[in-house]
């Protein structure tokens, strides 16, 4: 889920306190205009997130459908923003957390 953002949403994106980069993947049509008209762009709670950039890689390569799709970062920790989904290989978002191009 991508989060377009208000003044009462951009108070709520927390800042990053941890020292990795968590990754999710989206539609460029949809992240890619999103992530140049907003620097400050946002990861919405809930939102899916790996925890190395080789897992979503492995999990979007696994599916034809998603070549459409780009990976980006996510600044946020994996232990103290996230939680499991049981029987996934991803953990869902607990906070909103910014959304970062990968170059």
């Amino acid at each position: 889920m991508v989060m377009r953002r208000s003044a009462v949403q951009a108070r709520s994106v927390a800042p990053f306190r941890g020292s990795n980069m968590l990754y999710t993947f989206g539609q460029r049509v949809i992240y890619e205009p999103y992530l140049e008209a907003d620097p400050e762009a946002a990861k919405g709670k809930s939102g899916s997130v790996w925890e190395t950039l080789e897992e979503v890689t492995a999990y979007i390569s696994t599916r034809p459908c998603m070549s459409t799709f780009n990976i980006y970062g996510v600044e946020a920790s994996w232990e103290e923003d996230t939680k499991e989904v049981i029987g996934e290989s991803w953990r869902a978002l607990t906070r909103t957390a910014k959304l970062v191009r990968l170059d």
